[in-house]
């Protein structure tokens, strides 16, 4: 896999045929190569632009429906203007009447949850070459990221450095305050969002589901239509609730709990699940994760506070997790 966008791409071919040949070259623009992801709706892959060899991966809706059209015309408008070094970077949008794409920034490199394993001697972390990658709605209504969905972890979860941890989330919350200063949501952070490339660069990936913060869409007051990745959404947001920056930093408490103890801290269905977080009914991680630094485990309470309200903000969770201990 090649990072940014130079270089040239070998196509990717299934029994000796070009996989997607009806597709190889959007517009006559681009040359499609490996496929990265697949989801209900949408594919990305790794995409080689013909005029000027630039290799960048490519965002493609496999059916043009109205909303996920409106969706991807959505991520790019609410993107192109923000740049930050722990975002992925946008390039192009291309809408024609047959089909609509994205391009952006090819990354190699792993996702968080398998990087911060490898900095372990006791795990060896499979090799992820992935990106960002395409949000659609399941039939039963609630919009998921059906692409990298944080897959089960080892039995035997070993303990990241903490100073990994704290470094990885410190770039994880500059990101992410970058994205709340511009008066945006993500919606969806969770380990397979995040990649760490090859030269250890943290990446937020995957805006598809991002909005301006207190916008009101069709999911509000209707579980069945929140949006975002279940083990990872706060309970307002499974309630419809208009988006806002507390949803994200609770996402970032429960990555920073199952980045440290391997198991996200709230299971089941919406409303089941819903429950257990009104309530905060999770195993402490303290339990879970003893050789955690206490100052990083108080963190993670306040950040999964059952009210938007007593979360601690990106900025400040940052100025406590920092790249040292206090």
């Amino acid at each position: 896999m090649l990072s940014g966008r130079s270089g040239r791409l070998a196509p990717l071919r299934l029994g000796g045929a070009l996989a997607d040949g009806a597709h190889r070259n959007l517009s006559d623009r681009y040359r499609l190569g490996r496929l990265l992801g697949v989801g209900s709706g949408g594919s990305v892959y790794a995409a080689e632009e013909l005029e000027t060899g630039e290799v960048v991966a490519l965002k493609r809706l496999d059916r043009m429906e109205p909303r996920r059209l409106e969706g991807l015309k959505n991520e790019f408008r609410l993107r192109k203007e923000l740049r930050h070094p722990n975002l992925v970077e946008l390039y192009r949008l291309h809408v024609e009447p047959s089909e609509a794409f994205l391009t952006m920034e090819l990354i190699s490199g792993m996702r968080l949850d398998r990087w911060l394993a490898s900095r372990s001697d006791s795990f060896d972390a499979p090799r992820l070459e992935t990106l960002s990658l395409a949000s659609m709605p399941t039939s039963g209504g609630t919009t998921v990221n059906t692409l990298g969905i944080d897959d089960p972890l080892p039995e035997s979860w070993p303990a990241p450095l903490a100073s990994e941890v704290r470094r990885a989330y410190a770039a994880i919350l500059d990101g992410l305050i970058a994205v709340h200063d511009a008066g945006l949501v993500h919606r969806d952070l969770k380990h397979g969002n995040v990649i760490v490339s090859d030269d250890g660069r943290v990446v937020i990936v995957d805006f598809g589901l991002a909005a301006r913060v207190g916008e009101h869409d069709d999911g509000a007051s209707n579980p069945r239509r929140a949006a975002g990745t279940v083990p990872f959404m706060a309970p307002e947001q499974i309630l419809g609730a208009r988006p806002s920056p507390a949803s994200d930093c609770f996402a970032v408490g429960v990555m920073l709990y199952r980045s440290l103890c391997g198991q996200v801290p709230y299971r089941g269905q919406l409303q089941r699940g819903l429950r257990a977080r009104e309530n905060a009914d999770r195993v402490p991680l303290a339990e879970l994760a003893p050789e955690a630094p206490e100052d990083i485990l108080a963190l993670v309470d306040e950040l999964l506070a059952p009210d938007p309200a007593d979360r601690p903000t990106a900025h400040q969770a940052r100025r406590r997790i920092s790249d040292e201990p206090p």
